[in-house]
């Protein structure tokens, strides 16, 4: 390594983003240690600090993030506060583009004022691309809102307003008012990743109401890829939802749908929703249905997987089963 250039070898080590690996390669020399500016990503697994010494955790990961010159990617999944994230995203929200974390926290009570508290200082990264939040606990709308500047993401105070992330990450226990608000001011999102089960508590859960399909591509009209599990796929399936479609209706950008079904129940309404997918989305490449954890016991559960298995192989080029 002494008689590599130093381009090249600041460009291998900005390869490297497990936090643990670059702590261990700033102790190795002086050379190696004015490198980690390079670095593009940055990684915190859940036991990053299981045997940390008196710093805290928060200021460990801030005088690392404060330490890379152009930082790129955060993922945190390792425990943190809300001022921590505050001062992380301080450090380096100007070049930040991508950001995950997850969020768990011990009670709902907690977990609410965290969630909230961490939200809430996301509007110092400015030019995110992507956000995923793992974990949220919710059991209302945040008090933020979204809005758009050069295409970037925000989070403000007050009220939700339009989401213009390019690729939204959604796996929450929120109550349906909250997932709806994302749902109905995420306009401009192109990538949409929904595994949201039940809303409601975890003494009362509730299933998804009713989702208008056209209503719904309408409001979402950049969407390229769609990941739904099987909460949301049947909130889709609606007997009244195509009776009066207007013979103008399109689904414009959607190129990829990857559906979860883990029910045999409302067979017909599912069939009808894979085929809405086909008939509407012009642009659509591929179409993957996921069979998970189907009960075999189930008495309607071979009809439909018939009906799946034929329905892909009448459209073989675009649909497949796994």
């Amino acid at each position: 390594m002494d008689s590599v250039p130093d381009a090249i070898f600041q460009y291998i080590l900005s390869h490297i983003n497990g936090a643990r690996d670059v702590a261990v390669c700033s102790c190795v020399s002086k050379r190696w240690q004015d490198s980690l500016p390079y670095i593009r990503s940055l990684y915190f697994p859940r036991n990053s600090f299981d045997n940390h010494g008196r710093d805290s955790p928060d200021e460990v990961v801030r005088r690392m993030v404060s330490r890379i010159a152009k930082l790129e990617e955060l993922v945190v999944y390792s425990p943190f506060s809300g001022a921590g994230l505050a001062s992380w995203l301080l450090a380096a929200g100007s070049s930040l583009t991508h950001l995950e974390l997850r969020m768990d926290n011990l009670t709902e009570q907690q977990a609410y004022n965290e969630s909230t508290s961490k939200l809430d200082c996301i509007s110092a990264a400015k030019n995110l691309k992507s956000l995923k939040l793992w974990g949220v606990l919710m059991t209302h709308s945040p008090s933020g809102k979204f809005s758009r500047n050069s295409g970037t993401l925000k989070l403000w105070e007050q009220d939700w307003r339009t989401l213009h992330c390019q690729l939204c990450y959604v796996r929450v226990q929120w109550c349906w008012d909250a997932i709806s608000n994302m749902l109905q001011w995420a306009s401009e999102v192109k990538h949409l990743y929904m595994k949201v089960e039940f809303t409601g508590d975890f003494d009362a859960l509730q299933p998804f109401p009713e989702i208008d399909f056209v209503d719904f591509f309408n409001s979402h009209p950049k969407l390229q890829k769609f990941d739904i599990h099987g909460a949301m796929f049947a909130a889709l399936c609606q007997k009244n939802s195509l009776k009066n479609v207007d013979t103008r209706f399109v689904i414009p950008c959607l190129e990829e749908v990857v559906i979860t079904v883990r029910s045999p129940l409302n067979a017909e309404q599912k069939m009808s929703t894979l085929e809405s997918f086909l008939k509407f989305g012009k642009n659509l490449k591929a179409m993957v249905i996921k069979i998970l954890q189907m009960k075999s016991s189930h008495s309607s559960a071979d009809d439909f997987f018939e009906e799946v298995c034929r329905f892909k192989y009448m459209n073989r080029k675009i649909v497949r089963i796994e």
